[in-house]
């Protein structure tokens, strides 16, 4: 038996946009109209796409994003997503420039990072 031939992935989830749309509407109607709404998109939108995910959220009463590293964040600017993203890793040395090139926010954990 050679194992090579084993499913390498044992799960997979399946999207439907309409509940997805749904669910993110219902989420968004909880929270007052003035108040900004963060959907995090980390992990390529755990495993999702980011982008699509992004897309949907912000369509549907969310105003800005969130991302786990400096590439998701660049990802979606290249995907002419213009809101507000919110980077959640800690600051890390050289990165400034990228920061402001693509009006990323850097989350801030440490008096040494301010």
């Amino acid at each position: 038996m050679n194992v090579s031939n084993f499913q390498k992935q044992r799960t997979w989830c399946e999207l439907s946009e309409a509940a997805l749309k749904n669910n993110v509407y219902r989420i968004s109607q909880f929270i007052p109209e003035n108040i900004r709404k963060i959907a995090v998109v980390k992990a390529d939108g755990y495993g999702h796409g980011a982008t699509w995910i992004a897309k949907i959220a912000l369509k549907n009463g969310f105003t800005d994003l969130a991302v786990a590293t400096l590439e998701e964040a660049i990802n979606l600017r290249e995907a002419s997503i213009n809101v507000p993203i919110l980077l959640l890793s800690p600051f890390q040395p050289g990165t400034a420039k990228y920061l402001i090139e693509f009006d990323i926010t850097q989350t801030i954990s440490s008096e040494y990072e301010a």
